[in-house]
């Protein structure tokens, strides 16, 4: 019973996952995130940049002129993720694979969800310090939790 408890909590982490960065993608495309009133402008946290793109590609930009190859495999890799975390679930143990799936999942689905209905996904979080490399990628909260749930999974290995 205890691990049902668990997975709900993982089932949260994922629904909180997309509707937070769902709700923070349409405030980027609305310009209503701070130092969002002209793209790229700096925000008050000195760290962090809010800047609004489209991405019609995947990380970094991969694949932009083939945006149906993208979303296939987006769609695929998301299903398949999708399949390994309902089998987790009511099984015992497996708590860091299913905490690394619940917040893939969760910005996985955000961004395929875009995908599907603006075919782009919308990035509004750069940085300001740090290598010139990261600096000129724009992210989004999807984008990091993808990252943390695969180390979380890849740890959990």
């Amino acid at each position: 019973m205890k691990e049902w408890k668990y997975d709900l909590i993982t089932a949260g982490v994922m629904c909180g996952v997309f509707a937070a960065d769902q709700f923070l993608k349409k405030r980027a495309g609305e310009e209503r995130l701070p130092g969002m009133a002209n793209a790229k402008k700096k925000a008050a946290p000195k760290a962090i940049r809010c800047s609004f793109t489209k991405n019609s590609g995947a990380m970094l930009g991969l694949g932009r002129k083939h945006p149906k190859a993208v979303l296939a495999a987006a769609g695929t890799l998301s299903a398949a993720a999708l399949v390994v975390y309902i089998l987790t679930l009511g099984r015992a143990g497996k708590r860091m694979l299913k905490a690394g799936l619940s917040l893939l999942l969760g910005g996985a689905f955000s961004n395929l969800y875009d995908r599907l209905r603006r075919e782009y996904v919308t990035d509004y979080i750069s940085f300001v310090r740090g290598p010139e490399r990261l600096r000129r990628i724009v992210y989004n909260i999807g984008d990091f939790a993808i990252m943390i749930g695969a180390a979380l999974i890849a740890a959990g290995a």
